[in-house]
């Protein structure tokens, strides 16, 4: 009866550690399954801020770009008007030159275009890409040159000299306007591009929260 005894305490030992090394087992995989539960949704919302961080990008670029679009068809028409005013000047100096060589006039070669968007936003084209950023630019120095030198500084001249003078202007204020147009046209559906996607990572974005 001894070994029965013995035999059954033998048992009700290997049962309890049994029992000892499932319930351990049990923790374990219930540590590992929380540790992996808290991991993807870490991962998780870090994506979402990841998406909301570039929705933001692309909605301030093109809130930039349409900005930018708007200025240059207010330019166009400042440009357009200056090269007006300014094809009456040449006209007034040819007719002066026409009259003898010891006429003069101040030659006009300064314009103020005024660019408060540009001037707004100036820190913020470094958001565009690096070919759109530098014709931005480069349009926008070429507009702002115009305006270093005021009208006193320009001394008077020969009236033929002057009509030569106006006449390289008039040239580079036309060059303005091709560059203008030229950077609208690449403008224009950079900005439907940055709402098409914008547009589409908002939705992403709300179809992912719903899952949450």
């Amino acid at each position: 009866m001894n070994w029965i005894t013995e035999y059954q305490g033998l048992l009700g030992a290997l049962v309890a550690l049994l029992a000892a090394l499932l319930g351990f087992g049990g923790v374990i995989y219930s540590q590992r399954a929380l540790a992996k539960m808290s991991a993807d949704e870490r991962t998780h919302y870090e994506a979402l801020a990841k998406a909301e961080a570039e929705d933001r990008h692309r909605q301030n670029l093109a809130s930039l770009m349409n900005a930018i679009v708007g200025e240059l068809q207010a330019l166009a028409v400042a440009v357009a008007d200056a090269s007006r005013l300014l094809a009456a000047q040449i006209q007034i100096a040819e007719a002066l030159a026409n009259e003898g060589r010891d006429r003069k006039t101040q030659p006009r070669i300064s314009f103020q275009f005024q660019t408060p968007i540009f001037n707004a936003y100036v820190g913020s084209i470094g958001l565009m890409e690096p070919e759109v950023a530098f014709k931005v630019a480069k349009l926008y120095g070429h507009l702002l040159s115009f305006g270093t030198h005021g009208a006193a500084e320009t001394p008077e001249m020969e009236a033929s000299l002057a009509v030569r003078v106006m006449h390289s202007v008039e040239a580079s204020l036309s060059s303005m306007q091709r560059e203008m147009t030229e950077l609208q046209q690449v403008l224009k559906p950079s900005v439907a591009q940055q709402d098409q996607s914008a547009l589409l990572a908002s939705a992403t974005r709300l179809g992912q929260v719903h899952q949450t």
